[in-house]
């Protein structure tokens, strides 16, 4: 084996750690903030379970997606110590809905992914 190729080996391994290093598993999920979308709403609009690899680049498209539903005013994730925290603000229209119309608009919504 050559020196290039050794090298070219040894560049490709510590690279695979460092990309391994940046991602966690999930082992619990915290929601505070939501008054009338429960959390298994936020769970499913975020795409995220217990049990689940977790990276910048999902947590990236965590936020597209929540602020993509238009339901959320503001939307804060902390993922420390394996524990998913999301600190929502639901958007004023929700506030002015009735909760039937809210979980109709949601069923849809559920149903549509």
């Amino acid at each position: 084996m050559n020196l290039f190729s050794f090298s070219l080996k040894v560049i490709i391994f510590i690279l695979t750690l460092n990309l391994n290093a940046f991602s966690e598993i999930i082992e619990d999920i915290k929601i505070d903030g939501n008054q009338r979308i429960s959390n298994d709403t936020i769970k499913l609009f975020s795409k995220i379970d217990i049990g689940d690899e977790i990276n910048n680049e999902d947590i990236n498209r965590i936020l597209k997606d929540l602020y993509e539903t238009i339901f959320f005013e503001n939307v804060n994730i902390n993922n420390n110590d394996d524990k998913f925290k999301l600190k929502i603000t639901e958007d004023t229209l929700i506030d002015q809905m009735s909760q039937k119309i809210l979980q109709d608009i949601l069923k849809f919504i559920a149903n549509a992914k």
